[in-house]
């Protein structure tokens, strides 16, 4: 039910918002990209072996052996999870997780750490305070490594569904204004139109009188009775008066004229623009 408080353009926001996160929480099972898994691990034989469970479970899989081969495939590989070694020789994992949340784009990319079976739990916390989200104690059980990795992908697609409603809502607020700043354009406009109106009305309503003085002085003239020069006198007064109410009709008129020609013009070329923009996005 709409709130008294919510405009009509208001409840349309709400109600495409509402529609299109329900799509976007149906989509992923719908979609057929493969989730895309990076392996982090200098020992060959582990990572090949991870690899190999992953990819049986449909995944995209890519291999690197070292940190710094990490951060250079991130540039042309965005996965949808990582999986790290916490050892590894130039950099170790939880350096590795530092260095990806300094990025913007990795923000949000589920990290799993591989561990020895005797890691610390000073090590665990610390990496957790890095940017890692769950462990796996090495040597890696499969069904646990599957378990893992479905989890992940699941916090990772609400994480993308939730930042798309973000991107969403901050279209939709800004539509919302863009309407509202058309309103308040219209709603000075008939403001102005409603001024300018009053400012005509006046001198039209003393040309109708002076001009009734007139017909009045016309026919007591013609009675013969009064000093012509009194009454040509009185008619040159409500003649300045009738050419004094004129210009001033003329310059109302004027203002009327230009603000709403002007004011109307730019209403439909702001209603243009945002057609054109929305045409431009759904392309």
């Amino acid at each position: 039910m709409m709130s008294p408080n919510q405009s009509p353009a208001e409840m349309g926001v709400r109600s495409m918002l509402s529609s299109q996160l329900k799509k976007d929480y149906d989509a992923p099972a719908k979609s057929k990209r493969k989730s895309r898994i990076l392996v982090v691990d200098d020992e060959m034989s582990l990572a090949e072996m991870l690899a190999i469970t992953l990819r049986g479970e449909g995944h995209e899989v890519r291999v690197v052996y070292s940190a710094i081969d990490a951060l250079n495939i991130l540039d042309d590989f965005a996965p949808d999870v990582m999986c790290i070694d916490f050892m590894m020789p130039d950099m170790n994992g939880q350096e590795l997780a530092q260095e990806i949340r300094q990025r913007h784009d990795l923000l949000y990319i589920p990290i799993i750490m591989l561990t020895a079976v005797n890691a610390q739990d000073i090590i665990k916390l610390t990496s957790l305070d890095s940017g890692v989200d769950a462990f796996l104690t090495k040597p890696v059980s499969r069904e646990e490594l599957r378990v893992n990795i479905r989890t992940m992908l699941r916090i990772k697609t609400a994480q993308d569904v939730m930042l798309e409603a973000l991107d969403r809502v901050s279209s939709a607020q800004e539509e919302l204004l863009n309407y509202e700043r058309q309103q308040g354009q219209y709603e000075a406009m008939q403001a102005s139109i409603a001024t300018y109106s009053h400012e005509l009305a006046w001198p039209l309503s003393t040309i109708d009188i002076t001009a009734a003085k007139m017909e009045k002085l016309l026919n007591i003239a013609e009675t013969g009775k009064y000093d012509i020069t009194k009454i040509t006198g009185a008619g040159r007064v409500y003649l300045k008066e009738i050419r004094d109410a004129l210009n001033q009709a003329g310059i109302a008129m004027q203002r009327l004229s230009e603000t709403s020609r002007y004011t109307t013009k730019e209403l439909l070329e702001d209603s243009f623009m945002l057609d054109l923009e929305q045409a431009v996005e759904n392309k």
